[in-house]
């Protein structure tokens, strides 16, 4: 038979048990099943924009790409204007190189050294004569500055014979000369100077003078 004390502890036990289902069943029925998903709410307002993180470091050069084709030339510009000119530079020192003169005359009735002969249609013939001179200093491998004069007739009327005898440099034509032959001619050491021309083979011959045979030659070597 069981003892007063061990009924009173087993009823005290189940009492206690009751006491938590019942309470366990009367919070299930409080809570309640979960309803369905309420509509979304609308977008609350932007925050604050945080700050900037910083500088990641820079990545590694990337291969340099292959050169391009060359373009077409362009069209050539307009040509600048010249600059002014500059100022002139001091004078040069002295030369030193001597100055010779040679100077006389010569019979221009007789025939020259050297003598070009031209033949006319009408059967005449043409004589141009040159005198040769001496100049010792004309050199044909080093050239001197070379200047001949000589004197000639000007004449006041075409028509006329020339009375007034000048000094003129034979750099210019004396008139009725034959101009491929040219009025002075260079060789070693000597110059030829066109002096006449005469006409033959015709009724009238005749003889022209273009100088009187006084010379002179400046050389500059």
């Amino acid at each position: 038979m069981v003892s007063m004390s061990v009924f009173l502890a087993g009823l005290i036990a189940a009492i206690l048990v009751s006491s938590v289902v019942s309470a366990v069943v009367s919070t299930q029925w409080a809570v309640g099943p979960q309803g369905p998903e309420g509509p979304q709410g609308p977008q609350g307002e932007q925050g604050i924009q945080g700050l900037t993180g910083d500088t990641g470091p820079t990545g590694p050069a990337g291969a340099t790409g292959a050169t391009g084709p060359q373009g077409a030339k362009g069209e050539k510009g307009d040509k600048g204007d010249t600059g002014a000119t500059g100022a002139t530079g001091p004078q040069g020192p002295a030369g030193t190189a001597t100055r010779y003169v040679i100077e006389g005359w010569f019979n221009v009735t007789q025939d020259g050294d050297l003598i070009k002969y031209v033949e006319g249609s009408d059967n005449s013939t043409t004589a141009y004569h040159w005198k040769r001179i001496d100049v010792p200093q004309l050199t044909l491998s080093y050239m001197p500055s070379v200047q001949v004069y000589v004197k000639t007739y000007f004449a006041t009327n075409e028509s006329e014979p020339g009375t007034i005898p000048l000094w003129r440099d034979v750099g210019v034509t004396h008139g009725s000369i034959v101009e491929d032959a040219g009025v002075v001619l260079y060789d070693e050491g000597c110059v030829y100077i066109y002096f006449k021309f005469s006409v033959t083979g015709i009724p009238s011959p005749y003889t022209v003078y273009a100088v009187t045979g006084d010379y002179k030659i400046v050389v500059v070597k």
